[in-house]
């Protein structure tokens, strides 16, 4: 198949290639056809090659501006050989060879994503279903709405399922599964996307929400038969998007409840760039949070660069925007020694005050209170979560830590819409990605398990608000002048 600068297109059979020129032959046309390559803009193999060679890697399908194609990554180079390192490149189904990836003329990276998990997958004929409702994300300070943005059901289509149901909005959703089984995805941290895919599935299955809930409500559980989406209910290829994302939320799900039970890998570290840690996090001190991680050394993050701790993988907790605005606040009293971090239990509740450190079995922290006093210690079984508030960030003019960039092909890989690790690719060594990142050292990135792989300028494609960021403090507004009180007559 060409395509040609032009905008034309052609399927042709390939004849070959001589100096500048391209030859094809089309059963429509007679004689060859004879096409400069100066106007060509794409050429690729619009089927699998008769000898089925299956591709070297994991494949996906690459989008470069308005083309794409299916291929995957290979390395290029000899890894034995000093003077010529190993790269990596991209190679084309149907092709015997490779590309290395490369930068522009000017000086910029190509703008390239990979998408896996669904580029050859056969599309399912089911028809898509839906709850019959509209799903909305409230923002901060909303007058339903939680901090990091409560998930809600705010309206019901007449005659759909949920009215049916005789269920009546709005309420907020805490936890769906998607497949009635009782295994339940919390929504709290998930895009507004997920969530309506979440709801979303073959019509004529069952979907259970968990809803509600608060201060003073237990949430509850309802079940809802998916009805006919009146828009994507025949469209195979919005079914097949839907199906993936249950697959990916429940798997990752699983496997951090799974990961955490057999060996202690399933803390998360969250960095201030919104990227994402797993491993086992041995201890906290002033140095920073030593990690250690499957298949690499361990690793010191300084604490300037960590945002947030994920201890033990539980369900999210709603509070009140009273209650955050509480949390997130800096008193004018203790702007000379601010809190610095946030503790959150695995039953909810949060406590505020100044890290001093954590091993393995406690984590110990100087209240509020008694800024003074000694550290209260907190069994680490139970905490859930550990955010840093970094008050340094108040500071006028203040700058973030720099960051030495390694040398390399800029990657990042992608797992559902929050998990993301950025490094400087070398190499990739069978379907694993080898490289240095600016903070961790050397990394590795298993393509067999990631969505997408953003290449060069398609890092700009990151969440605008990363994970916690809303979670800093707010200096307390200072105290208008009051007028001055009349005098009391005797």
């Amino acid at each position: 198949r060409i395509s040609d600068r032009f905008g034309s297109t052609l399927t042709a059979a390939f004849v070959g290639m001589a100096g500048e020129t391209v030859t094809i032959a089309h059963p429509a046309i007679d004689g060859p056809i004879v096409v400069p390559i100066g106007i060509i803009r794409s050429m690729e193999a619009a089927a699998t090659p008769s000898d089925g060679k299956p591709l070297p890697g994991r494949g996906g399908r690459m989008a470069i501006g308005e083309l794409s194609h299916e291929g995957c990554l290979v390395p290029i180079g000899d890894q034995r050989d000093p003077l010529r390192p190993a790269q990596v490149g991209w190679r084309p189904q149907g092709s015997l060879t490779a590309a290395p990836f490369a930068g522009l003329a000017n000086g910029t990276m190509p703008e390239v994503t990979i998408t896996y998990g669904s580029a050859t997958d056969a599309l399912p004929q089911e028809a898509n279903g839906w709850i019959g409702a509209y799903v909305a994300q409230v923002p901060e300070g909303g007058p339903e709405g939680g901090p990091e943005g409560e998930h809600m059901i705010v309206a019901a289509i007449g005659g759909g399922p949920l009215e049916q149901a005789g269920v009546t909005p709005p309420l907020r959703i805490r936890a769906i599964a998607p497949r009635g089984d009782g295994r339940f995805v919390a929504t709290d941290g998930l895009s507004n996307d997920d969530v309506m895919l979440l709801l979303q599935g073959r019509a004529g299955t069952p979907v259970q929400i968990r809803v509600g809930g608060g201060l003073f409500a237990e949430a509850k559980e309802i079940s809802i038969v998916r009805a006919l989406h009146p828009e994507y209910g025949k469209t195979p290829h919005r079914l097949r998007v839907v199906l993936e994302a249950h697959e990916r939320l429940l798997a990752t799900v699983t496997a951090d409840v799974d990961e955490t039970a057999a060996d202690g890998f399933g803390a998360v570290v969250i960095l201030v760039t919104g990227e994402s840690v797993n491993g086992r996090i041995d201890f906290v001190s002033e140095d920073g949070v030593r990690v250690e991680r499957e298949g690499a050394e361990p690793v010191t993050i300084p604490t300037a660069m960590v945002k947030a701790l994920e201890l033990v993988p539980t369900m999210g907790v709603t509070i009140s925007p009273e209650k955050f605005r509480s949390l997130t606040t800096l008193p004018r009293s203790q702007r000379n020694a601010p809190p610095t971090h946030l503790i959150r239990s695995v039953r909810g509740d949060y406590l505020r005050g100044r890290l001093a450190g954590m091993d393995g079995e406690n984590l110990r922290i100087v209240l509020e209170a008694d800024p003074r006093g000694k550290p209260m210690a907190i069994p680490r079984a139970e905490v859930s979560r550990v955010i840093w508030l970094h008050p340094e960030m108040l500071a006028p003019g203040w700058q973030p830590p720099p960051t030495d960039t390694p040398t390399g092909l800029p990657v990042e890989m992608c797992v559902g819409r929050t998990k993301r690790l950025r490094m400087a690719a070398v190499g990739i060594e069978g379907n694993v990605l080898v490289g240095r990142h600016a903070i961790l050292g050397d990394e590795r990135i298993d393509v067999d398990a990631i969505d997408r792989l953003l290449i060069g300028g398609a890092l700009v494609d990151t969440p605008i608000l990363p994970p916690f960021a809303k979670w800093e403090l707010r200096p307390a507004s200072e105290p208008r002048n009051l007028p001055p009180k009349k005098p009391v007559k005797p």
